[in-house]
């Protein structure tokens, strides 16, 4: 597996949850994990993937200017 890990501190974390989804499903790749924890002021999210190349494509669509990235 290969895990991206990072925090949604959105105000709306259902719309950027369903982006991360749609996104997801328009690229027919489908993760092996998909998690995330609620906190008080943000989301935890861990997607695992099956794939290398769907974590550069992943990266690439929602990188560090959309996501704060975690290990």
């Amino acid at each position: 597996m290969y895990p991206v890990q990072f925090c949604l501190e959105d105000v709306n974390f259902a719309v950027r949850l369903a982006e991360i989804r749609d996104w997801l499903n328009k690229h027919r790749i489908d993760p092996g994990v998909l998690h995330y924890r609620l906190g008080a002021d943000n989301v935890r999210v861990r997607i695992e993937f099956t794939k290398p190349s769907h974590v550069g494509a992943f990266r690439a669509a929602f990188g560090e200017a959309h996501l704060a990235m975690a290990g």
